[in-house]
């Protein structure tokens, strides 16, 4: 994500982006469609790939649950237990409260985590992200951490 030459700015943006579009349901095309959107509005492409890696399918029953009861909560729908009979029926009874609750759930988590990645690129710089970065690499890498100097 740092390696990309772009500001906090447009490193956040294109986080966020990933992260509403990981969020929304994009069906396995999410990915490029992030990539491509965030080429085009001049955002960083990586941090992009990375908010959709980071909302991957491990959370979209969790997230899509959320969002189906927060569509409900805004339009004033009940919340009975409702028997569905295949996708069609389910569709029928909550597409429009899901489609709705997850726009704002993608919406506030996109704007949130943004600003969080924005907020770590400004403080700790491009060139901490990239020690921080080298400094994974070789722990993972098994090489040995150069000995820190001592004050004299």
């Amino acid at each position: 994500m740092v390696r990309e030459n772009s500001t906090p700015a447009k490193t956040g943006s294109g986080f966020a982006l990933g992260v509403f579009i990981g969020i929304f349901p994009s069906f396995l095309i999410g990915t490029p469609i992030a990539f491509f959107l965030a080429g085009k509005l001049g955002w960083n492409r990586a941090a992009a790939i990375g908010g959709t890696t980071l909302m991957n399918p491990l959370t979209a029953p969790v997230l899509y649950s959320i969002s189906t009861w927060l569509g409900l909560e805004i339009l004033r729908q009940d919340q009975q237990v409702v028997r569905v009979e295949g996708l069609i029926s389910y569709l029928r009874e909550f597409g429009v409260a899901f489609l709705l609750g997850n726009t704002v759930l993608a919406m506030g988590v996109a704007v949130v985590l943004g600003l969080a990645v924005f907020v770590s690129v400004r403080l700790i710089g491009r060139s901490g992200m990239l020690g921080i970065a080298s400094r994974l690499r070789r722990k993972r890498s098994g090489s040995p951490m150069p000995a820190a100097a001592s004050p004299r």
